[in-house]
């Protein structure tokens, strides 16, 4: 067999995932070393899905969708495709925004080559790490994804699963503070009722949304927790761009003076995200810890024109001190989303 057939199917080579992964068993928690988390807890994946399983994996969570809507303790679910990465987050050059923002698909969820397997995440919400744990989702994943997770290789111009398991990404995150564009959620109970209704209709709307994954020691995390959540509440999730003085600045639409002006490509305009959450791994992977940055953006050219604004730059400075390396800015598209309506 050619190499490259093998290639076609297989989302061996095609990129990686973005945190610590796992692979056999689901090593979600730390319980023999580390307190259970408090308050809401987020059930977070990342998997490679081959192109031959990609229908498996989402008749799998849209059934996990229904059968958690009468589950105690369940808030929320979204189910998002990496299309690419942003630019700016890596510290390319400005001009180069945008560059290889649908890297690896486009944003109607096309696959950019038959190179590249479909990258998916998952986000599940729960009230608290027991309702987690006694709703059986992990062994759920077990179940239901995992067996999709395989190598496949071209034989007889078909796809055929190989033994080759391919790694993936669970774990359990809390989210340390939200903010839409009115309001700031920074309590357990914001954060709950941020969790399961303030979160933005992504589907509907057609949103991005951006997941900056990074790093930092353990031991520094509650000095970072802390700039963290002054940052979101004080700086991020308010600013837009143009503003009054600005050049280009149009006051004749109300929308545009509350939340700024559509971004393209030639400009350096930007609107509000419509969310921002910050989320930390509950349990440290050794003396290290991996933190989410989820904002959700009317455009990928809004995310990316906010890294040209000074107040950004400032707010990020500071939380940047802390980081291990560069983060990475996936961009995602939404294609499952559920929201708490009553039900439990």
């Amino acid at each position: 067999m050619q190499r490259r057939k093998f290639l076609q199917l297989s989302g061996v080579t095609s990129g990686s995932l973005l945190l610590g992964v796992t692979s056999a068993t689901a090593a979600t928690d730390s319980t023999t070393k580390y307190p259970d988390p408090e308050g809401p807890v987020t059930y977070y994946t990342e998997m490679r899905v081959p192109p031959p399983e990609k229908q498996n994996v989402i008749d799998a969570v849209n059934t996990l969708k229904t059968d958690l809507q009468s589950t105690a303790g369940y808030l929320s679910l979204s189910f998002k495709q990496t299309i690419g990465e942003s630019t700016m987050g890596r510290g390319y050059p400005n001009e180069r925004k945008g560059w290889i923002a649908e890297g690896y698909a486009k944003t109607d969820g096309t696959l950019a080559s038959n190179k590249v397997p479909y990258f998916y995440v998952m986000f599940v919400r729960f009230d608290s790490y027991a309702d987690l744990k006694i709703s059986g989702i992990q062994q759920w994943f077990q179940d239901n994804i995992v067996p999709s997770l395989f190598a496949y290789k071209v034989e007889n111009g078909a796809p055929v699963k190989t033994p080759i398991a391919l790694d993936y990404h669970e774990g359990v995150y809390t989210t340390v503070g939200a903010a839409d564009r009115e309001n700031g959620y920074m309590t357990q109970e914001e954060i709950r009722t941020y969790l399961s209704s303030k979160q933005v209709d992504e589907v509907s709307l057609g949103c991005v949304s951006v997941n900056n994954h990074y790093m930092i020691m353990d031991e520094t995390h509650q000095a970072h927790y802390d700039a963290l959540r002054a940052n979101l509440d004080s700086n991020t999730r308010s600013i837009f761009r143009p503003i009054e003085g600005d050049a280009g600045y149009d006051a004749s639409n109300p929308d545009w003076v509350a939340n700024g002006q559509p971004a393209a490509e030639n400009n350096s305009f930007f609107r509000k995200a419509y969310t921002r959450e910050i989320l930390q791994n509950a349990f440290p992977s050794g003396d290290k810890r991996n933190y989410l940055m989820h904002g959700t953006w009317e455009t990928i050219m809004d995310h990316e024109n906010s890294h040209l604004d000074p107040r950004f730059t400032a707010g990020a400075g500071k939380i940047k001190a802390y980081m291990l390396a560069l983060p990475v800015e996936p961009f995602y598209i939404t294609h499952i989303q559920d929201r708490y309506v009553g039900q439990n």
